[in-house]
Order: structure tokens, then sequence, then C-alpha cells
């Protein structure tokens, strides 16, 4: 009798390459999926995995897990969430089969240094109503970030991307949003050499000056009810009640899980794979820097357009 093996496919094969789990997945540092890569994303969803260049060697690639059932917390990053809310109104079975979204939302005043940014402050503070009225207050880790200073080549006066904070943080506190995270710009190579080349130059301030600045934005902060939390800068910490950040927090997933009747995350351990000052929990990112970001802001460290 003769046995007739069937041969599995190439596509069959690599369906069967295998995930790597995490109980969260971050998207994404590494560029703004959220805004330019949603319609994609949506389908990595469906087909329940995401294959994930390595960005010290993107040769290396890893498939991980995007399935409702092995993720627990999606958490998201963007400057403009428009694109992520549509397609979360049409696929909403999809997007409420996680157990937990949380939302990075970076939201700083308009500037020379965001030209790319072409949502207005206004429209993206209606995003962030939208994402309070279906997901919860606590679910926001609201980021004015990064703090900038520079000068035109040519000028020495100082400019700085702070206009409308006040604006910000006095929506955001209306709304139950009660922390605004925040960073000094940091000079990286690729942004300083970018920014030059924009016709700026990064002035890097030293602590105590960046402490000088936070007097004014935390008498702005107080009286709006809201805290300050300082990311990777500890040496911020502790200055008039500024307290220590954690973008991907464990204790806010746990108490979205919890409210829900669902188990908490197995892990709490510190993301070793980013900076030392950082406290967000183990996370699996699923961006890729070949993803360009078309905010192409100044400082940005990623790989803008």
């Amino acid at each position: 009798m003769m046995l007739f093996i069937q041969m599995a496919s190439v596509g069959d094969i690599e369906d069967l390459k295998p995930c790597k789990k995490s109980e969260v997945v971050s998207i994404s540092r590494r560029t703004d999926i959220p805004a330019f890569y949603m319609k994609s994303f949506v389908v990595h969803m469906i087909q329940g995995y995401i294959d994930v260049p390595n960005p010290r060697n993107p040769s290396q690639v890893s498939r991980i897990s995007l399935k409702p059932t092995e993720v627990k917390c999606m958490s998201w990053w963007s400057k403009n969430y428009g694109p992520w809310i549509k397609a979360y109104l049409k696929n909403k079975v999809l997007f409420d089969s996680y157990p937990s979204h949380i939302f990075n939302f970076t939201i700083n005043s308009e500037s020379e240094l965001e030209t790319g940014v072409k949502i207005s402050v206004q429209e993206r503070l209606a995003q962030l109503s939208f994402l309070v009225e279906h997901f919860g207050s606590e679910s926001i880790k609201y980021r004015f970030d990064p703090i900038t200073h520079y000068h035109r080549i040519g000028s020495k006066q100082i400019i700085n991307n702070l206009d409308q904070f006040e604006e910000i943080v006095s929506t955001i506190s209306g709304m139950g949003v009660k922390q605004v995270i925040f960073a000094f710009a940091i000079p990286f190579p690729k942004s300083v050499r970018r920014m030059k080349e924009r016709g700026k130059i990064l002035v890097t301030l030293t602590d105590s000056q960046k402490k000088i600045v936070l007097d004014e934005l935390l008498e702005i902060a107080s009286k709006y009810g809201v805290t300050m939390a300082s990311c990777s800068n500890n040496s911020l910490v502790g200055y008039n009640n500024i307290v220590p950040s954690s973008c991907i927090d464990s204790q806010v997933i746990d108490s979205i899980l919890k409210e829900k009747g669902l188990p908490c995350l197995k892990s709490k351990r510190k993301d070793s794979g980013q900076r030392d000052e950082c406290n967000c929990v183990v996370s699996r990112d699923v961006g890729s820097y070949e993803q360009k970001c078309q905010h192409s802001c100044d400082y940005c460290y990623a790989n803008p357009t």
C-alpha cells in the first residue's frame, strides 16, 4: 500500500514559525503606528502575529504573538490617534477582544519643531476625550515630551515649545487625566544633526536650569490638580514632588484587568531593554525603524521621513 505524504507549502511552513509571547505589547516606541500604519497593523491583529526585525540587526526577525488570549495589554504610543480611532470603530469587536489597552498620548505645543504634525492641539485633545470616554482616564498616559530649548542658527535667542502647556494641562485635567509625563530633549547625535540641518541648534539644559523651567510648569500643573512625572531622569525625581514615570505601568494595567475580573500580569519586572532609569514593565515592541514616521519632528531619535 502506497503512502502519500502531503508536503507543506512554503506559506504553510512560514505560518508554523514559532511565536514569541508577551503579556504586554508596545505599539510602538520606534514609530507612530496609530497615526500611519493602522491599516496594516489591523491585518496583523486579525492574523494573530507580526514579524518584527531586530532594530540592531534587521536581518534577524522575530514573530510576536498578537492573539488576544496571549496578550493582556496593548500599549499604544502616538501623537495622532485619529487613524487609530477610525480603525477601532470599524473593528470594535477585534479591539475589544483584548483584555486592556493603554494610551501613551504625546501632545506638545504646536511649533516649528513639529511641522510634520498635521493636526491641531485642539483636534488631538478631542481624540483624547474620545479615548477617555471609551477606555477611562486611567488608561491615558499623557506626555508633554520632549521639552525642547533651541535657538535658530544666526540668533542667540533661546526658544522653547512650552507655549500651550497651560491650555493642554487645564483641558486634560477637566477630562480626569491628572498626570503629565515629561522629559527634556536628549542630544542624540542624530537629533542634533537633524536640527542643525533644519537651521536650529539644540540647547541642552543642566539639571539646575531644568528645575528653573519646571518651577513654572509645576505651578501651572498644581493650579489644575495635576502632578508631574519625570521620564527616565531620576535626578529630577523628588524635586517639588515630581514622581518617577512609568509609561507602561503594571499597576495601571493590573487595575484595569481587575475591574474586568481578569487575571493580573504575571510579571512585574522592569523592561531591561530600555534605559536604566526607565520604570516600564517588560513588553515587546512591535514597531520598526524601517517604518518611517511622517511627523518628522526635529528632535526625533528614530527614523523620520
